[in-house]
């Protein structure tokens, strides 16, 4: 055991390789494993063992930029030869020094030595570094060929790399290169801000054919070296207008098999479908946020969608745009595709769910949930029933089911009385949905309602939650024995049900067959309403199924 030198303000060393997302990590606290101690004191380390062969250095709690001590983190680094997981908050992007550091450290042993001095990282033995994780999210000055340094000296073993702040895909095209630490003010990036006129002055008017060719790279002479780089994740806020430095980054990285980038407007998308489709052949997993509010062309999506060549997994949140070609692009990718996440796409149609469910036969999660801030997106139960479904290893299903007549619902009309004063058509067009359904055998998860964070959730007199300040879906499925629930006795692999904003006639008779049918189910969301008093079925589910839970805290 021995004492390193102090660490930065937030930042700790650990040896777990797998490292939690940013709203799963805990507060600092004294730990201990094996033969090392890691004591923390107001976020700094004092001990840990130098004969690990993985060693993390995390930012926990680096809330603006100003609280960086920059020294200190160098000094860390220069302490940590065998790092393999990096993940900074708060870097700082407009720091030449830091960021030459990083650069330097990130080099591989043949690279020529740093002109810095004051380092001597550019000499040391080959770095363990897998993953590097670099964001801030406050405003900054930063000068592209900084950025651009950074991102040519990424070491060829590095398998994960994110870079996220306001705006980092902005480029200011000068004729004459700039040198590392000799910059004009003039041409700077704003990080976060809005004052791109001189950049934009220089790239107006640049096609995305030409895209590539035009991003000034002195850095990326050597195109030869192929990194190993398989994921990308790039996150920033940007109006799409502008192109995006670090597509010159795919074009070393031919084993790319995972991105995700925040997107896009105009001409963006079709830029990175571009690269995609000529740089990176493996890429197989695509994730898009995209910016309510920010034009999409539902060519372009679908551009980017068959810039794969076998498409596992793709996720594209909040699309204003989802139409036709679209889905017929994701169809394309039928016989590979698994992941499909369309939640809050206001373009999709009940026509295209449709062509999803009935073409892709290795679909295993589906997801195309309406947002609180679109149209209703949803599959109508009249389409649905058109054609047969053909993903039948579905694990997890999420979509709106509407259009089923509910004359149950009429106003003033009693719900708990007998069901039904329908037609004969319209009991069995429940039916028929629940026949649907049941021959996904393999689901573990259905939701059916809108999320829940779309209303209100108070806490009640009872100690539970209630839903509150939403409008309730009418056309749907009634969860009732009465209406056809008992033919869905074969998804007795489901855990969580979610009957959102759904109206049901769920009582005792549904949860204890429900209770008995699906043994492994962990989770029912939806259940508990505006009422007064604990509905019998819910106090029998707490009495005698403590295992499931009911909309409770750990939930949301």
């Amino acid at each position: 055991m021995f004492a390193d030198p102090k660490v930065p303000l937030g930042f700790y060393a650990d040896s777990e390789p797998s490292i939690p997302s940013s709203s799963q990590r805990t507060p600092l606290m004294p730990e201990s494993e094996g033969d090392q101690t890691i004591e923390y004191e107001s976020g700094d380390v004092s001990k840990t063992d130098d004969r690990r062969a993985e060693t993390e250095m995390v930012a926990l709690r680096l809330l603006k930029p100003k609280e960086v001590d920059n020294s200190l983190l160098i000094g860390a680094l220069d302490k940590f030869p065998r790092l393999s997981y990096l993940i900074v908050f708060g870097f700082p992007f407009d720091d030449e020094q830091v960021i030459r550091r990083i650069a330097d450290r990130l080099s591989p042993p043949t690279a020529a030595p740093t002109t810095d001095t004051t380092s001597n990282l550019g000499l040391v033995e080959s770095s363990r570094l897998k993953k590097l994780e670099l964001s801030n999210l406050f405003e900054f000055r930063a000068r592209f060929n900084w950025i651009e340094y950074l991102l040519s000296h990424c070491m060829p073993d590095l398998e994960e790399l994110s870079l996220s702040n306001n705006s980092m895909s902005y480029v200011d095209f000068d004729d004459e290169p700039e040198t590392m630490g000799d910059v004009e003010d003039e041409g700077d990036v704003i990080l976060g801000g809005n004052s791109m006129q001189s950049a934009e002055q220089n790239i107006r008017g640049v096609g995305s054919a030409s895209i590539l060719a035009q991003v000034r790279t002195p850095y990326f002479e050597n195109e030869g070296q192929e990194w190993k780089l398989r994921r990308l994740e790039i996150g920033c806020e940007q109006d799409g207008s502008l192109p995006l430095a670090w597509l010159s980054l795919l074009r070393r990285c031919s084993r790319l098999q995972e991105i995700d980038i925040d997107i896009l407007a105009d001409d963006t998308m079709e830029q990175i479908a571009l690269a995609l489709s000529r740089y990176c052949p493996e890429i197989s997993d695509i994730t898009v946020h995209c910016m309510t509010g920010i034009p999409q062309k539902d060519s372009q999506i679908a551009d980017l969608i068959l810039s794969s060549r076998s498409l596992k997994r793709l996720s594209m949140s909040y699309s204003k745009v989802f139409g036709p070609l679209s889905v017929a692009a994701v169809t394309m990718h039928s016989a590979t595709l698994s992941m499909l996440d369309l939640d809050g796409c206001d373009g999709i149609t009940s026509e295209g769910i449709q062509a999803v469910m009935t073409s892709c036969v290795n679909l295993k999660s589906f997801s195309a949930m309406p947002s609180p801030v679109t149209t209703l997106v949803c599959l109508n139960a009249r389409e649905m029933l058109s054609t047969q479904w053909v993903c039948l290893r579905l694990k997890i299903l999420r979509l709106a089911i509407a259009g089923i007549p509910r004359p149950d619902l009429q106003e003033n009309q009693d719900l708990s009385k007998p069901l039904y004063e329908g037609t004969v058509a319209e009991f069995e067009l429940q039916k028929a949905v629940y026949k649907q359904l049941a021959k996904l055998t393999k689901l573990q998860e259905l939701c059916l309602g809108r999320d829940i964070e779309s209303g209100r959730v108070l806490l009640g007199d009872d100690g539970l939650l209630h839903l509150t300040g939403l409008e309730r879906q009418r056309g749907c499925l009634d969860f009732s024995l009465e209406s056809g629930l008992s033919l869905l006795y074969g998804l007795n692999e489901l855990r969580e049900l979610s009957i959102g904003t759904l109206i049901t006639r769920i009582g005792l008779p549904e949860v204890q067959w429900m209770s008995k049918q699906w043994p492994k189910l962990e989770k029912i969301t939806g259940l508990i309403s505006q009422e007064d008093t604990i509905p019998e079925h819910v106090k029998w589910l707490i009495n005698n199924r403590r295992d499931i839970t009911l909309n409770s805290f750990e939930e949301w």
